[in-house]
This record gives C-alpha cells, structure tokens and sequence, in this order.
C-alpha cells in the first residue's frame, strides 16, 4: 500500500521538477551573455529615444567632426539635461508609431540600476520572466487539464523566439505578456459576468496599444472571437445583442478611447511613419515570402540560425535544419487541426482567431502592396506565435496522456523532440553574438573584428545609426567621422588606419577620394581602407 502510494506522489512531483528544471533553463538562457549580443540598429533607436534626444540634435554634435565612443554614448543613456517627458515629445515627431510606454519605464529602470547595455536589455528579460504565469494562467482558462498549461509553459521556457527577444532592449517581451494577460482577462470577463473584469480588460487594452501600436491586430482577433461565440445570439429584428458582447464593445471603446491622444500623434506624423515603414519594402516574390512565414513560424520551435537571407553554402547542417523545420510545421497543422476536432468552439476559435487575425492582417497588405513585414519583421507576429504554441501545448499533453501504451510513448518522444530542438537552439543562440534577427547588423562582427585588429583605427561613415551601433562593439581607441554632408568634409591625413563603413554614397565622392586608393576589406563589400597615394 505505501509503495503505491509513493508511486502516486512521485508521478504528481515528476512532472513539477521537471517542468521546473526547464523554466530555470529558460531564465537561464535569457540572462547568459546578455551584454555580449551585437546591440543592434532598433535598439540604437531606443538608446536614442531614452536619451530624450532626435537625430538632429546629435547629429549637430557629432556629425562632420572626428569624435570618440565617449561622445557618442551621450545620446544612448538618460541624462539630467533631458527629463522623462522629453521621450514623449521625441517619440511623437520621430517614430510615432512605436508608443512611449516601455521606454519611460525602461528610463526609470536605467535611473534607478545604472547606465550599461546589460541593464538596458535586462528589463525585457525580467518581463520575459511574466511570460510563464501568464501563458499558464490563460492555458487554465482554455483547458481544463493541468498538463496542457504546463507544457505551454516549457514551450515558451525553451522557445527560441522568446529567448531572441527577451534579450533585446525593445518591448516585444512586455508586449507578449500583455496580449496574454489580456487574452486571459477576456476569457475570464466572459465567463464570470462580473463588470469589474470588463474593467481590467479594458485597462489591458489601454497598456497593449501604449505598448506597441500593433496591439490593435490581437484587439481585432479578440473581436473576431467574441463576435463568433455569439453570433447565434444577434438579432437584427428586432435588433437585440448579447449582454457579453456588449460589456465587450463598451470595454474595447474605452480602452481605445485612451489611446486617441497618442493616435492623434501618429495620423499628424504619417509621413515620418512611412518613411520608417519603407525598410518593409521589397521584391520578393510571393514563394519566397510564403517561405519566410514557414521559416517564422517554425522558428518559434527550433531556430538554428539558417535564415534564407544569411546561408551562405547549402551544407548538411543547413539540410538538417530545414528538414526538422518542415517536419514542426507539419506538427503545428496538425495541432490545429486536432484542436478543432476535440475541443468545442469557445475553444479552438479563440486559438483560431489568435492565430490567424493578426496574421492575415499584415499578410494581405504584404501581398497587395509587395512589402515584406509580416516576413522580415517576425516580432509582429508575436500573437500569432502564441497561438500556434497553445495549439502544440495541447495536442502534445493530451497525447501523451491517452491512447495506448505504443501511442503514448510515441508522443512522449515527439514532445522531448521538440524540446530537445528549443534548448538546441537555445544553445547557439547563447553563443552566437548576431542572430538573422538583427536585420541590418547581421555581418557587422565580422567587420568589427577587423577594425578592432588595425592600428589606431578611424572610422568613416555615413549612417548615423549604424555609427552608434558600432561604437558598442568596437575599441575603446576606435575613433569615428560622421559624413552627414560630403560638401562640408574632407578626409583627414594623417591617420594610420582609416576606413569607410557602408558608405557607397562617399565611394562616388571621387572629388573627396582624390588623394586616397581605396581597399576593399573581405566583409561582403561594407567595409573599405583607404590608404593615403604616394
């Protein structure tokens, strides 16, 4: 009798320990090398925004002079000359479309721990952290059985996704807690009729916008869902609408209804807006996009790294990934399918609409305009990611759970597959220190190592942006000349190692070149040396 008893306890702690071994994992994964990561283009960008500062301003300090890492870091950090409501008043005119909210907090958080690219990313790794509770707070409000809430949990634990942007100091972290914590307060609203939840969801809904204007995509899939729940309940004559769907509307209204001043803002700068959509723009064909949102999607499971855009030679390596990453997405179909078939509608079309919604939403404009977000920018698609988690979460607990003996341990096999496939990723990431995320900056290690090896080295170039993403990674002796007008410069003599950084535009300054040859530098053609003519 007390060994069966024992064997009972032991298969209720098992479980816990090692869904406990595997958070601690992730935690651990997301704080390791965490400053060692090539601080990227957009995270310049949010140096920039704390700083309180606009390009134009630094540009007046910086630009068209020889200036060290020192002088640059003063548009990365807070500063006493700015205060809290400058980055509202820079974000407004800059880059509306990104909301203020997770940058006054993250220049509270830098005020209070310190100026340094560890703290800086390190509140999105804490936010991260708010991504386990969550997702098994709103796995209870779907699912009755416990494992499906605890699988999701190690899903998430080990995903690569999660782990790429919980290390990056943007708000994607924070703005994948607030689309699971608003997607469990709709759940719960809905369910206990009580107004005061209607009142959390709507505060929900005021937070996700003020966190990322995209927020509106998983507003519109939560419409989607509440609309088909009750559709059967609408009446036209004579008109009559659910009680539910109503607190829904009035709950959404109001949460919106906050974000008007800031909507205010964006539809004022639309120009700016556009300018900085124009990086989403290109001419990929429809088949190379579609193998992008493939590549995405299974990404969230295992990511090696092989991006389209990046592989350099078609290897074994390269081969095998690709193969495990089709064989994730055949799973993930087939989840959605097996959730459809064995679970009602309030459901598997809360999933659905997760899932779909916010994907059709940038997917359609993508295909109609010839743009790329829904394929280069991968984080937008956050929710989505989300949802196709949930939807492995519960084909993967349920399976291992019933059946037969052989169906039962096959499925426990294909759950420590796809596990197993997440810490692998998790592992290079953890190594590697670019990532094909990193749009932009991908090579830019191979061009630091370089300059880093020269002899006091300057460094010419043309791209603010990419000035400041530099001085982060290389040599504290490394100085750097910022060409915002050629008609205003001329290359300085006298330095032993000068080089030029992405500056096509300067190549073609023959007039600025004339007493210099230009050497290129085995970096996929970004970095050149001059050397002074004889």
């Amino acid at each position: 009798m007390k060994q069966i008893e024992q064997k009972k306890i032991s298969s209720l702690i098992w479980p816990w320990i090692l869904v406990g071994f595997l958070v601690c994992l992730g935690v651990f994964f997301r704080f390791y090398n965490l400053d060692k990561k090539v601080y990227w283009i957009d995270e310049v960008y949010t140096g920039l925004w704390i700083s309180g500062y606009t390009w134009n301003e630094a540009l007046k300090t910086i630009a068209n002079r020889v200036v060290d890492i020192n002088d640059l870091h003063k548009f990365q950090f807070p500063s006493d000359e700015k205060g809290i409501f400058s980055i509202i008043q820079v974000k407004s005119v800059s880059n509306p479309e990104h909301p203020p909210l997770y940058y006054l907090l993250l220049k509270l958080w830098l005020e209070f721990f310190g100026d340094s690219i560890w703290v800086t990313r390190s509140l999105a790794v804490f936010a991260s952290l708010l991504i386990f509770p969550c997702i098994y707070w709103l796995c209870r409000e779907l699912f009755e059985p416990r494992r499906v809430a605890l699988m999701a949990v190690v899903l998430v634990s080990v995903s690569p996704f999660h782990v790429l942007y919980s290390q990056e100091a943007r708000q994607y972290s924070l703005w994948t807690v607030i689309i699971l914590l608003s997607s469990g307060m709709l759940l719960r609203a809905l369910s206990s009729r009580t107004k005061f939840l209607w009142i959390l969801y709507a505060v929900t809904v005021a937070l996700g916008l003020y966190i990322h204007s995209l927020f509106a995509l998983v507003i519109t899939a939560h419409g989607v869902y509440v609309i088909g729940i009750h559709l059967n309940e609408v009446s036209i004559k004579p008109f009559h609408l659910p009680r539910q769907l109503i607190s829904y509307i009035i709950a959404t209204l109001a949460g919106i209804m906050t974000f008007v001043p800031w909507l205010y803002l964006i539809f004022s700068n639309l120009s700016s807006v556009g300018r900085n959509l124009l990086s989403f723009s290109g001419e990929e064909n429809i088949l190379y996009l579609m193998a992008m949102w493939g590549f995405n999607f299974s990404s969230v499971f295992m990511d090696a790294g092989y991006s389209f855009r990046y592989v350099e030679h078609f290897d074994l390596g390269v081969l095998i990934s690709y193969t495990i990453q089709v064989l994730i997405l055949i799973l993930a179909a087939y989840s959605i399918y097996f959730l459809y078939s064995t679970t009602i509608q309030r459901i598997w079309l809360f999933i659905f609409s997760l899932i779909v919604i916010p994907f059709l939403c940038l997917a359609i404009p993508d295909l109609l305009l010839g743009e790329t977000k829904s394929g280069i920018g991968s984080r937008y698609l956050a929710a989505s990611y989300l949802g196709i988690q949930l939807a492995v979460a519960y084909l993967l607990a349920t399976k291992m759970g019933s059946g037969f003996y052989k169906q039962r341990i096959f499925w426990q096999v294909v759950s420590s597959l796809v596990i197993m496939w997440g810490i692998v990723s998790c592992v290079i990431i953890s190594r590697a220190d670019t990532w094909w995320t990193k749009i932009g900056d991908y090579y830019t290690p191979r061009v630091v190592r370089y300059i880093n090896n020269a002899n006091s080295p300057t460094l010419i170039i043309s791209s603010s942006s990419q000035l400041l993403t530099l001085s982060y990674l290389v040599n504290p002796y490394v100085r750097f000349l910022l060409i915002d007008d050629p008609d205003k410069i001329q290359i300085p003599h006298g330095y032993k190692s000068l080089f030029i950084y992405r500056a096509s535009s300067l190549l073609n300054e023959h007039r600025l070149l004339k007493d210099f040859t230009l050497e290129a530098v085995d970096t996929k053609g970004e970095l050149w040396r001059l050397r002074e003519s004889p």
